[in-house]
């Protein structure tokens, strides 16, 4: 069982209650788990290379734009 499946969703559907530091307790070891780290990190290698690609295709849009009027 995933450390995710063991905690579930809060109970009646009412967020969880900051006063509660069991919730607290239950978040650092959700994000201590080895699954959590492992999509925090899937999530970086797509975000990172995303972004610079998206900054350069737009760079080159701005350049085109002024320096290449025919193409």
């Amino acid at each position: 069982m995933s450390t995710l499946e063991q905690f579930g969703p809060p109970q009646g559907g009412r967020p969880p209650d900051p006063e509660n530091v069991g919730g607290e307790q239950a978040w650092a070891q959700i994000q201590d788990s080895d699954e959590f780290q492992g999509l925090k990190r899937t999530l970086r290698r797509f975000i990172f290379p995303a972004t610079v690609l998206f900054l350069a295709w737009y760079l080159l849009y701005v350049l085109m734009t002024v320096y290449a009027r025919g193409f």
